[in-house]
């Protein structure tokens, strides 16, 4: 009996993970017996008898029980993150489950289906497995487990679909061990292939001596492919007497992503986890984007959200990208609140007309530029219509744009002023479309003096920033990459974009020829791939491409450590107005002794930080703009507190020390932040 119940543990596991992986190919954009179709089954089939093998040969019940569990509940999450994500899970992204918002979004309907289909699973596998009785020996497991393993790994991957299209969780995550992910980094600048050219002639006359005023709407995940009379009936009105640009490339997914190409014209890491966004916040790279820019020209910049602003540090982008104010979530009175998420949408959009004319009022004749991101269409998809359908945030989504637009209109708001809807990144309405819809984003811009037109040029989110410093300036003195959007080119450029989730680059080329690579950079044409960038669908020679794409990435992505040390001196003297941004201060002195540090700090009152994991040791209060502090024993840890509320101000600091206080100081220190 305990012999059978061992042999019936293999079967139970086996028919488990093959089930699992069977159902999700009427998910796949091919069918069962395509080549794509057979290869995903065949993947599938080695990773059943690799894992039912491994775990066969475990004897310890308590172990193989626990494992049986482990991988039951990496189903469960697994399921959710392709439907959502339409990739498996990236451990890369786990510190997100720690962050109360996004842990938030897991429970819906979706995962609660989901969970169901587990327990189905689990019942239907265990109850076949009761019926066998076949004794699998210890020989024939080996020989199952190596000849899986060589099988598997020597099957072909296809980059034109979805990584669980083509790798089971085993390849997928076995893959990743061979991948560097600090690829880069001695160069950080960006290649210089890509030319400003804003040599070429304008779409339309663009005469006006006054400084426009700028609303860009970010639209979270939306698609140019949502883009139809049943779904978008508004927006699909409004692209009709504006730009609409029918190729607009994402350049990533995620939204910190997005918001960092978008605002500043430069291209977001395409293969290294880690984000621009942050590095800017950190200090660590140095780049002027498009709201510091635009002060030059007398703007005042908003940034205003549906979502709490601390998600993904956009508060702290959001100064480190020049803006003045910011709005979020935490702005708004708690009942007033539809999820962790933050306020509805509608809510967001209500304050819109409110923040101009409040800046009007204060400011005359003074431009603004004021970015509002969305955030209805993220999962778990929380509106009025949806009830957990992305199709129905979508709809909702386009009802309110509708509304916002003709309540500027019906208060005289959309004079001088330059609308653009984007996004922030791309989503797929179904698992079945093509991969590259995830990066087919939308491009719309209605102003006073535009004509309407469809634009099949290629144009990515890194192109924004520098169109609108042409648009206002002509771009002189431009600190930024890419093409103007307001020109009419007679030939394409290069556009580099990728997908975190899928862990794939692209480069369309200037022949809008389309080639995509792994993490591994191997490549394949895919113009015969459905996708809505190639011109051409027959393949094309991608040897110069992969070079390309090789080098832009190795160029262009950037890294840092956690608590890297920017600098460590036991000479203090020439810390007078150190400027270092974002970062912990540790100092050592002769105990006793008494250290008074004066700060400048430029805080922003409608930006509230309240990131507790920043804190940095012992807290200081700062009276009459100096902090007082008494030195201990060894290397002090200082947290730098407003009296005010408490919050963790440690960014844009300047450590003045006056001359009486140097001789009592050894050292100082400033240390890079840890986001942990």
């Amino acid at each position: 009996m305990p012999k059978r119940l061992a042999i019936n543990e293999f079967f139970a596991i086996f028919l488990f993970i093959l089930l699992g992986q069977f159902f999700l190919i009427f998910s796949a954009p091919f069918n069962l017996f395509s080549t794509s179709g057979l290869t995903y089954l065949l993947t599938q089939l080695c990773f059943a008898l690799i894992m039912s093998s491994l775990l066969e040969l475990i004897k310890i019940k308590k172990i193989k029980r626990s494992l049986f569990i482990i991988i039951s509940l990496f189903y469960l999450f697994n399921l959710e993150h392709i439907y959502v994500n339409n990739s498996h899970l990236n451990f890369g992204h786990i510190k997100f489950l720690f962050n109360k918002t996004f842990f938030s979004s897991i429970w819906n309907i979706q995962f609660f289906k989901n969970f169901l289909y587990i327990l189905t699973l689990l019942f239907v596998s265990l109850s076949i497995s009761f019926m066998v009785s076949y004794k699998i020996k210890k020989k024939a497991l080996f020989i199952i487990l190596i000849s899986s393993t060589i099988i598997e790994f020597i099957t072909p991957r296809s980059v034109a679909l979805a990584n669980w299209q083509v790798h089971n969780p085993l390849s997928f995550y076995v893959s990743k061990i061979f991948v560097n992910e600090n690829f880069s980094l001695e160069k950080k600048e960006i290649l210089g292939k890509r030319q400003k050219e804003l040599q070429a002639p304008f779409l339309f006359k663009n005469d006006s001596k006054r400084k426009p005023n700028i609303l860009l709407l970010v639209l979270e995940g939306f698609s140019e492919s949502f883009i139809d009379e049943d779904l978008t009936p508004k927006l699909l009105s409004l692209s009709k007497r504006s730009l609409h640009y029918k190729n607009f490339i994402t350049n990533q997914l995620q939204t910190n992503r997005g918001l960092y190409a978008l605002n500043c014209g430069d291209y977001p890491n395409l293969r290294n986890l880690e984000s621009k966004a942050d590095m800017l916040i950190s200090g660590s790279l140095q780049k002027t984007c498009l709201p510091q820019y635009l002060k030059n020209f007398d703007y005042t910049n908003y940034f205003i959200q549906s979502a709490p602003l601390s998600f993904m540090r956009k508060d702290l982008f959001a100064k480190a990208a020049g803006y003045d104010f910011a709005l979020g979530a935490n702005s708004f009175s708690e009942n007033m609140y539809i999820s962790n998420w933050g306020v509805g949408d509608n809510t967001l959009f209500s304050t819109i007309p409110k923040i101009i004319k409040d800046h009007k009022k204060k400011n005359k004749d003074k431009p603004y530029f004021l970015s509002a991101l969305t955030v209805g269409t993220h999962h778990p998809y929380i509106t009025p219509l949806s009830q957990g359908s992305l199709a129905g945030a979508i709809h909702f989504t386009d009802i309110i744009i509708g509304k916002l637009y003709e309540k500027l209109k019906e208060e005289d708001l959309l004079k001088n002023t330059l609308i653009i809807i984007t996004s922030d990144e791309s989503k797929l309405l179904s698992t079945k479309s093509p991969l590259t819809y995830s990066n087919w984003g939308l491009l719309l811009v209605l102003g006073e003096n535009i004509k309407p037109k469809k634009i099949k040029t290629p144009f990515s989110q890194v192109d924004l920033a520098l169109s609108l410093s042409d648009f206002i300036n002509k771009g002189q003195d431009s600190p930024f990459v890419g093409r103007s959007i307001f020109r009419k080119y007679s030939d394409s450029q290069g556009i580099f974009f990728a997908n975190n989730f899928s862990e794939n680059i692209y480069y369309l080329n200037e022949n809008q020829e389309l080639t995509g690579c792994n993490y591994q950079f191997k490549c394949m044409s895919l113009n015969h791939y459905k996708n809505p960038f190639s011109k051409s669908k027959k393949q094309h020679d991608y040897s110069d491409d992969q070079k390309l794409i090789y080098q832009f990435v190795k160029n262009n992505d950037l890294s840092f450590s956690n608590n890297q040390l920017i600098f460590q001196e036991t000479s203090p003297s020439i810390h007078s107005k150190s400027y270092i941004p974002f970062t912990e201060l540790k100092i050592k002195g002769i105990p006793g002794t008494k250290l008074i540090l004066n700060l400048e700090s430029e805080i922003n009152f409608l930006t509230k930080i309240s990131h507790n994991h920043y804190r940095c040791g012992n807290t200081l209060t700062m009276i009459n703009n100096e902090f007082e502090y008494n030195f201990k024993k060894g290397l002090n840890r200082i947290d730098l507190t407003l009296p005010s509320d408490n919050q963790i101000y440690c960014n844009n600091l300047a450590i003045e020390l006056k001359e009486t206080q140097r001789n009592a100081l050894k050292q100082i220190s400033l240390q890079r932040r840890s986001d942990k």
